[in-house]
């Protein structure tokens, strides 16, 4: 979620006396709000630059698990999530990255989808998930919670994506998909979801991901129908929350759900009014490394190779060093397209022996 640093601080010093810690650049400390609000024991830690907080002594429920910006304007405020996310935007939120944000959405019930001639294929998700935004759960409402302070994903993003929960269900084929949220996945004509799980450790049991069955997702390419109008580059990422991210930041990105192109997801990059196609994948899918036939390459190499093959356009890489792209900074992230890398150029080797050094 955006938060601006400056009235988060006035509103923690106004509202919770709060102090900062000496030789601490974002650590501030004060009296717990909800266990010892009138006592001066000094055992509520914030970090602003984490957007954490933590009571100490724990005496009241509501401190037992530590705090985030919202769970804390909730409880110090009684009210739901809902109402404090709508005084966090208010009050906290940052306003150069809410304008780039809503500037992206801005014209997004303008999209428009293309008419195809072959067969749709359409996965609906299940009839018992609903609305992340208007489930009444206490499962749900830390999926959002998730969404918002872990994927960093603003409220209006999260709106726009439509995710839906699913709790329990009562029918067999979905109790695999249980305590999921499912984004809908909508290409040229089909649907489908992608069904994510909050946990911080995937398992085979519970992986972190769970796709439709049989091999639907490889027709398609998330969010590919916003962009069915535009001229400009489109980013092709690995995943859903790769995509979110640079969306956010101005680009036309799409993701594909892993690191190969099936020649149905080449037949609809050919299809859009692109000109270019920049490879953004994770840092470690673009690590030269030097195969048996002594070759340098890459996945995101092996993917240019394929788009150069099949694809109209231009093709590029674009080379992320210091993070995955879903949690690249703007800064990063603009730094990377500039200085992208043209898929066929004369000093294209040279480029890529070079970047090998650095490693």
């Amino acid at each position: 979620m955006y938060i601006e640093s400056k009235p988060l601080l006035d509103w923690i010093t106004k509202e919770l006396k709060a102090k900062k810690l000496p030789n601490k650049d974002h650590e501030y400390i004060a009296n717990c709000p909800f266990c010892d609000r009138n006592e001066n024991h000094w055992d509520y830690t914030i970090n602003t630059k984490k957007m954490v907080m933590n009571c100490w002594r724990g005496f009241d429920p509501r401190c037992e698990s530590g705090h985030t910006v919202l769970s804390l304007v909730a409880h110090y405020y009684d009210i739901s999530s809902k109402q404090a996310l709508e005084f966090i935007k208010k009050n906290f939120r940052g306003e150069d990255s809410l304008l780039r944000v809503k500037k992206r959405l801005k014209n997004l019930d303008e999209r428009r989808i293309l008419t195809v001639e072959d067969e749709q294929i359409v996965w609906s998700m299940p009839t018992e998930s609903v609305s992340i935004l208007e489930s009444q759960t206490r499962e749900a409402d830390k999926a959002l919670r998730w969404l918002l302070d872990v994927r960093k994903i603003p409220l209006e993003v999260v709106e726009a994506l439509e995710p839906r929960y699913l709790g329990k269900s009562n029918r067999k084929a979905w109790i695999p998909y249980q305590n999921r949220i499912f984004f809908p996945v909508k290409t040229d004509g089909n649907e489908a979801w992608l069904a994510y799980s909050t946990r911080k450790k995937s398992t085979k049991r519970h992986p972190k991901t769970m796709n439709p069955p049989g091999r639907v997702l490889s027709r398609m390419l998330y969010l590919y129908d916003w962009y069915v109008d535009s001229e400009e580059p489109v980013l092709l990422h690995e995943g859903l929350f790769d995509a979110a991210r640079f969306f956010m930041f101005g680009y036309n990105a799409l993701a594909g759900f892993g690191t190969t192109l099936s020649p149905e997801q080449l037949e609809l990059l050919n299809a859009l009014p692109a000109k270019e196609v920049v490879v953004c994948y994770d840092p470690d899918a673009t690590k030269l490394k030097q195969n048996k036939k002594g070759k340098w390459t890459c996945r995101a190499y092996k993917v240019a190779e394929l788009l150069r093959d099949h694809y109209f356009g231009d093709v590029s890489v674009m080379k992320l060093t210091r993070d995955d792209p879903d949690r690249t900074r703007y800064k990063e992230a603009k730094f990377a397209y500039k200085n992208r890398m043209r898929f066929g150029d004369k000093l294209w080797r040279l480029k890529k022996l070079k970047e090998n050094l650095r490693y």
